[in-house]
């Protein structure tokens, strides 16, 4: 089972778990295959994903969720490994002060006050000026781990871990273009919850079900808010 250099790494259990490897950075350098993995989390291992998970190798897994999705979802690890572990909390933006907004516009039907990409364009800019504490940890929790394989992820692993990745690859000389594809394949990997959705659609209408929708996404727009911020 063969697993080196595979930009997606399949498991059972969860998803959008990927090897940021051989994008190539300034000059003729490459990132290395094997050291720098995303993910979602990890709660839901099979017997099949921990012994795959086994062959990684990893020695740091870096965690973004709060204490509430932690508690709810609590990682599912080999037993046998000695890995080092690092909270990071960032609160998803399903807990931000919108989150009450959302709920009253499904509850009574009424959208026309609430956009949810522009919703989550204002939370990528806040996750690069309003964290920046939090992913200054990241950056020190990859230098620390000093070369060895290093795994960060939130729930889904497309937007807390989707920002860090492209910080990581652009401190890594990556071409912009090539970070925003990498933050963008989450659209086909990451979990687009389509039983809630559907179900959604079902009790609430198909505007609430495309408005929630939003919300486990990736859009370009997003991670180039972020960038604008930065710039700023």
């Amino acid at each position: 089972m063969n697993i080196s250099h595979q930009r997606v790494i399949k498991f059972r259990g969860f998803s959008n778990f990927r090897d940021l490897g051989g994008y190539p950075a300034d000059g003729d350098a490459r990132v290395k295959w094997g050291v720098l993995y995303r993910s979602g989390h990890l709660a839901k291992m099979k017997s099949s994903d921990l012994t795959r998970f086994k062959q990684l190798g990893i020695d740091t897994i870096i965690d973004f969720r709060s204490d509430p999705e932690r508690e709810k979802d609590p990682n599912r690890l080999p037993d046998s490994l000695n890995l080092k572990t690092l909270s990071i909390p960032i609160l998803d933006p399903s807990t931000s002060s919108w989150a009450e907004d959302l709920k009253m516009a499904i509850q009574n039907r009424e959208f026309q006050d609430f956009d949810a990409s522009e919703k989550m364009r204002e939370w990528y800019q806040e996750l690069a000026v309003g964290h920046v504490d939090q992913y200054r940890q990241f950056i020190h929790g990859v230098l620390n781990a000093q070369g060895a394989p290093v795994l960060w992820h939130c729930t889904a692993g497309k937007d807390r871990t989707g920002f860090a990745a492209a910080i990581l690859l652009c401190l890594l000389g990556v071409s912009q273009d090539i970070v925003e594809k990498d933050y963008l394949l989450s659209a086909k990997y990451a979990d687009q919850r389509k039983a809630l959705i559907w179900m959604l659609r079902l009790s609430r209408g198909k505007e609430a079900a495309e408005t929630v929708r939003t919300f486990f996404q990736v859009k370009k727009g997003w991670i180039e808010a972020a960038f604008q911020s930065i710039d700023a």
